[in-house]
C-alpha cells in the first residue's frame, strides 16, 4: 500500500472524527425517537456511517 501523505492522513483523520461524531448523535436520536419508522431510519443511518467509519480507520492502520 502506497505510503499517505501527511496532508491526506489529516483529512482521512477529519472524515474519522466526523463519522464518529455521527455514529454517537444518531445513537442519542435512536434512545430518543419514540416513531418505530424515525428508530429504523436512524439506525440505518448509523449502520452506513459505521461502515464508512471502518472502511476509512482501515487505511491508516
Amino acid at each position: 500500500m502506497p505510503q499517505l501523505t501527511q496532508t491526506e492522513v489529516w483529512f482521512l483523520d477529519e472524515a474519522i472524527k466526523g463519522h464518529r461524531l455521527l455514529i454517537s448523535k444518531l445513537g442519542a436520536y435512536i434512545q430518543m425517537a419514540s416513531d418505530p419508522q424515525l428508530r429504523q431510519l436512524c439506525q440505518d443511518c448509523l449502520q452506513t456511517h459505521q461502515r464508512h467509519f471502518n472502511m476509512l480507520a482501515s487505511q491508516i492502520r
